[in-house]
């Protein structure tokens, strides 16, 4: 039995690396109000697990944690996707950005009292 796999095409990296740049830098992280949130783990952390299943195909702990840590010493996203690259190649900076727009969304619901 053969199977194909049907991936979407590839966007051009560069477009992509700059809307992931324009989301870092349009709206800087409140990191005080991340970390005392607990959002990291409520929120954060089961998205992972969902997105990595979606992107690699199973839960990977190590990945999870590894970018978990990164969050809670405030690394900058372009740091995190450096490291995230070797595990997601292409798919890391939509990965990231992603990413980053869900923090960003749930902090401001926290802020707003929205949460």
């Amino acid at each position: 039995c053969f199977f194909l796999m049907i991936r979407r095409p590839p966007r051009s990296t560069q477009s992509r690396s700059s809307a992931a740049s324009d989301v870092y830098k349009r709206q800087p992280l409140n990191w005080t109000l991340m970390a005392t949130s607990g959002i990291l783990e409520t929120r954060v952390r089961p998205w992972l697990q969902k997105k990595c299943i979606e992107y690699i195909g199973a839960e990977e702990p190590a990945f999870i944690n590894m970018i978990v840590k990164r969050l809670i010493n405030k690394e900058k996203p372009e740091q995190i996707l450096e490291k995230v690259q070797f595990v997601l190649d292409t798919d890391a900076s939509d990965f990231m950005m992603k990413l980053w727009r869900m923090i960003i969304f749930e902090l401001s619901k926290i802020e707003h009292n929205l949460a």
